[in-house]
């Protein structure tokens, strides 16, 4: 027999049946079943296999519900913003600009050296990586011409373009 979890008081049982079979969202409808089912006397393990989710989960929906009230149920990701982009959007229009012309180096730009770049001017450490998708970003591509065949004979190919 599983160990009995305690839930708290901020709703009754009834109450959170009634949020359990009015919820539209998917995920906030799981919590409030867990929610439900532990207050209404159910184990961990019985919530767990009833719902499809672990013991662990289960009981971390019910601390969080313990600790934060009905405001902890659901799914809170659609709320974070993520992280502050690197680069404001001066310094990226400023990238943009570097990128028209040669590389530091007088080599072709690479997301290496676009991350050398953002590193000196942003002031913190970014990875290779960084560089390369802000080179995606910025909608950077290689304009190089293609190497000639050390052997191509350009008036044969001229002359077999013309017919």
């Amino acid at each position: 027999m599983g160990k009995r979890m305690q839930v708290a008081n901020h709703l009754s049982v009834e109450q959170l049946a009634e949020r359990y079979r009015h919820e539209t969202d998917g995920r906030a409808r799981t919590h409030w079943q867990i929610l439900w089912q532990m207050a209404a006397g159910a184990t961990t393990q019985e919530v767990a296999a009833m719902t499809g989710l672990s013991v662990k989960w289960v009981r971390q929906i019910v601390h969080q519900y313990n600790t934060q009230g009905p405001v902890a149920v659901g799914d809170h990701r659609h709320q974070n913003p993520g992280a502050a982009p690197v680069l404001t959007a001066d310094q990226e229009a400023e990238l943009g600009r570097a990128l028209e012309g040669p590389a530091p180096n007088g080599d072709i730009w690479s997301g290496p050296l676009v991350a050398q770049w953002i590193s000196d001017h942003a002031q913190r450490a970014v990875t290779k990586q960084s560089g390369w998708l802000y080179l995606r970003r910025l909608d950077y591509r290689q304009r190089v011409t293609r190497p000639r065949h050390a052997k191509a004979d350009g008036p044969t190919q001229e002359a077999f373009k013309k017919n």
